[in-house]
């Protein structure tokens, strides 16, 4: 809406960004002599009607006195109404994205018996035994290394969820949990790895089948 009245546009993008509420004034048609004022508003936003209601109390009370009445807006942070219906379903973002997680750490746990099978298949492990190797040196220095190497992956993703903003895991608290979780499931999932990379020779195969059960057993049941 312009001064100058009603305008008709084909840039509907710029009308819902730009124009959320006006008015008009006219003669009534039921008081003779009585001048009233009519609201409109943009019923995309779910705040427009309140905000035409006191966009014309403020037009009323400004042409009396000198005072305003302000009104402040705090939505729910969902873009939608189906958004609250769908709260603790399978269908909301956050339930999304953490089942999504559980497939990546899921493959990543896998990872960790694909050296190790190796070693052992090319006696490099039994070769680095017989040299004097220690036998708790050689587990502590895998186990720091690929700790390591857990723990990256893990702080790449907790910095994605920040970079996209995902409301269930942007909170600062939710972000600690989160990489506690992740730290736990680290130290948990690696030795466990390591006693089923015994029952595979071939790491290919190892990799795969323990992705599937990691898959079954932490997404699936």
């Amino acid at each position: 809406m312009s001064g100058f009245g009603l305008q008709q546009t084909e840039d509907l993008p710029r009308v819902n960004f730009r124009y959320i509420v006006g008015f008009e004034e006219r003669l009534s048609a039921e008081a003779p002599n009585t001048t009233e004022l009519v609201g409109f508003f943009n019923n995309q936003p779910f705040h427009s009607p309140p905000l035409a209601l006191n966009f014309i109390t403020n037009a009323v009370l400004r042409t009396f006195t000198n005072y305003s009445v302000e009104i402040v807006n705090h939505p729910l942070p969902y873009s939608n109404l189906d958004s609250l219906k769908q709260t603790g379903s399978l269908y909301t973002v956050g339930f999304q994205v953490g089942y999504n997680i559980g497939f990546g750490m899921s493959t990543l746990a896998a990872t960790f018996v694909v050296f190790l099978i190796t070693e052992r298949e090319s006696r490099s492990k039994h070769l680095q035994f017989v040299s004097g190797l220690k036998f708790p040196i050689f587990w502590l220095a895998n186990y720091v290394v690929d700790i390591i190497l857990c723990i990256i992956p893990c702080l790449c993703l907790s910095g994605i969820l920040i970079l996209f903003q995902i409301e269930d895991f942007y909170d600062f608290y939710m972000q600690i949990y989160l990489l506690v979780l992740f730290g736990c499931y680290c130290a948990g999932s690696i030795p466990y790895m390591y006693l089923w990379s015994y029952c595979f020779t071939i790491p290919a195969s190892g990799f795969t089948r323990m992705a599937i059960y990691n898959i079954f057993t932490g997404n699936i049941l």
